[in-house]
């Protein structure tokens, strides 16, 4: 833990290892299982994961700086206890909050009384070092970082940092989850990071990930009938179409597993650093068989 609170800049002293961030998540719901439902926000879209794990009932929309404050005081008013939200680098839109609307979320979870979520999904590759929910109201905030989402799917490890008067809560719903997470993959981690390597390896993974998002950009720009916010983030692109989608065989998720809203029927997730340089280049190609006559 503390080269990963070195690494993060984050106190180690309200810091739990966890499995991933899905752990993080589930235990969060165990701390908080009374009603959860009824009283934790979301985004709009969000994280399918974490729709079905709190059964979610309660979204604010984004625009492009976060969540709009007057209609976020007016939710967190009406009992909501909890807000869960990806400032940095959002899944799956791609935006990441602006330095003041963060501070204004901030203050009004303060001001109500409301507990953070935040889940660091992707922040690594965000373009700049804006103070986090964690370092703004440390006491509000529940910091989730997963390692696998910048690292390997199978390294299942991940952190959080809790506020002090709910750590001996989140550690005995640790306990009761599991004995403890993986010691290998915490001995790896620790000397990757140590050796530099993992600095090296994002640094790496940023550079083919604004290459791939360039020639993704260059082949979707064309398409009259799609709309994709350039200023996007991370691994993938949040596409809008003016039209339905009724293709088969889509290499994309659809705007439905990240909403219940019906405006986001024509969206889609597309992600482009699962694949190799060579299946990038083919998934390209297909990408231009399907959607070619769309910009016509």
């Amino acid at each position: 833990m503390e080269v990963l609170g070195r690494f993060y800049r984050l106190p180690t002293r309200r810091m739990l290892v966890v499995s991933g961030a899905q752990q993080g998540l589930d235990l969060a719901a165990k701390v908080f299982a009374a009603r959860i439902p009824d009283n934790i926000l979301f985004e709009d879209p969000t994280y399918p994961g974490a729709i079905s794990l709190f059964k979610a009932r309660h979204f604010i929309p984004l625009d492009h700086a976060g969540p709009r404050i007057g209609e976020l005081q007016a939710r967190l008013a009406d009992g909501i206890r909890l807000f869960y939200t990806m400032p940095a680098v959002h899944n799956p839109t791609g935006i990441s909050y602006t330095a003041a609307r963060q501070e204004a979320v901030a203050r009004l979870a303060e001001a109500h009384g409301v507990f953070i979520i935040e889940d660091s999904y992707l922040s690594e590759f965000a373009d700049d070092t804006r103070p986090r929910f964690v370092d703004i109201a440390p006491e509000q905030t529940i910091y989730i970082k997963s390692l696998s989402q910048t690292t390997v799917a199978g390294l299942r490890l991940g952190f959080m940092v809790v506020p002090s008067r709910l750590y001996d809560r989140f550690i005995h719903a640790k306990y009761t989850s599991d004995i403890g997470s993986n010691g290998l993959m915490q001995k790896f981690f620790d000397a990757f990071v140590r050796g530099g390597d993992y600095q090296r390896f994002l640094d790496a993974t940023a550079a083919r990930m604004q290459r791939r998002k360039n020639r993704l950009m260059d082949l979707l720009a064309p398409i009259g009938a799609l709309t994709v916010a350039p200023d996007q983030q991370g691994g993938s692109l949040w596409v809008k179409s003016r039209t339905g989608l009724n293709l088969p065989h889509v290499p994309w998720a659809p705007g439905r597993q990240f909403s219940f809203n019906p405006a986001m029927e024509n969206c889609f997730r597309i992600s482009f650093m699962s694949l190799d340089d060579a299946d990038f280049t083919r998934a390209l190609d297909y990408l231009v068989d399907i959607l070619g006559p769309m910009g016509r």
